[in-house]
């Protein structure tokens, strides 16, 4: 498995026992490499991401916010799983998206952008997912340099647009104000 991690990333890669001895952590030397070796990894390695855990680092000697990828085995017998581990520069904190060939990844890209500021670039949906709407947007609570101290300017969130369905066939159900006393008012569509 290491050297078809290798062949596909460009810039190279450190291989390096994880955890566990059959386990593997493998550190990219270029971020741009990481679709290319995801991509290996859920095709013919037939892995899924199982989290994608972003740090900041920025204090270390590496001085760079590290985003941990972890893939698990999805064959039965298979107990092997790889980590993939990229240094992300602070100055330009972003990453290529994996979430359009690996669909897994899109919430923790997202809560990686919302709470780091690390940015996937090429995501298909940008919207914050973390952080209310009127959150400000050069705030990321995780990153060591956040205050929690500090008094957040209050901003009005953006007007979230209402979809009307319409067409032949299409009926609209109004439910509420209460279903089973759990669930806020709403609409089937």
């Amino acid at each position: 498995m290491s050297d078809a991690l290798r062949a596909r990333a460009a810039g190279g890669v450190e291989v390096a026992a994880g955890p566990r001895a059959v386990d593997l952590t493998v550190r990219l030397a270029r971020v741009d490499d990481l679709p290319a070796v995801a991509a290996e990894l859920t095709g013919p390695r037939a892995m899924a991401l199982a989290t994608l855990v972003a740090t900041d680092e920025t204090a270390t000697p590496d001085g760079a916010f590290a985003v941990r990828y972890l893939f698990e085995p999805t064959a039965a017998g298979v107990d092997r799983f790889v980590t993939l581990l990229v240094a992300v520069d602070p100055a330009h904190p972003e990453v290529p998206s994996i979430t359009r060939t690996i669909p897994a990844a899109n919430w923790h890209e997202r809560e990686m952008r919302d709470l780091f500021g690390i940015v996937p670039l090429g995501h298909p949906d940008p919207r914050p997912l973390v952080v209310h709407d009127g959150w400000p947007a050069d705030c990321f609570p995780l990153r060591k340099s956040f205050d929690p101290a500090q008094r957040l300017p209050h901003l009005e969130a953006p007007e979230f647009p209402h979809v009307v369905a319409e067409g032949e066939g299409l009926f609209e159900i109004p439910v509420g104000p209460i279903h089973a006393g759990i669930i806020e008012p709403g609409h089937f569509r």
